[in-house]
């Protein structure tokens, strides 16, 4: 699990698998968002949602809000073609450029999106989940 490292055990076990089932329902039934999924003879390895960017001062961009690769899937280029595909959505629907948001001290997924042409823009922001706080570093990549 790549977040192990980062986010405190007790925050990770308390998430709600049926929730989150939920959420992804509802999110892959909208027409205004894509969902890209990476499987292998049935089985999900990977997945990638990209829609218009929540962020008011990037509203004509696309916003890449996950990348999740599943366990034991890691290091075999399915994130890349996720990340690929799904800035292929964003050109095709014209947008100048994709933004995302990623944990400060997620330094693996940070040299990720870097190798890929993403770079920080100094935007940050701090939430507090579950009573763990977070930071955020916001990442951009001009087409």
């Amino acid at each position: 699990m790549a977040y192990r490292d980062i986010l405190p055990a007790e925050l990770l076990l308390g998430l709600d698998v049926k929730d989150r089932q939920r959420l992804w329902s509802d999110l892959c039934s909208r027409s205004d968002v894509s969902v890209f999924v990476a499987e292998d003879e049935g089985l999900v390895s990977g997945f990638c949602h990209v829609c218009r960017c929540r962020d008011t001062d990037l509203a004509d961009s696309a916003e890449i809000t996950c990348l999740y690769i599943s366990p034991g899937w890691e290091r075999r280029g399915i994130g890349r073609q996720l990340m690929l595909a799904a800035l292929a959505y964003a050109s095709r629907g014209g947008f100048p450029r994709a933004s995302l948001w990623v944990l400060r001290e997620n330094l693996a997924a940070r040299l990720f999106y870097e190798a890929l042409g993403f770079r920080p823009d100094d935007t940050v922001k701090t939430e507090t989940f579950s009573g763990c706080t977070l930071h955020e570093m916001r990442y951009i990549k001009n087409r």
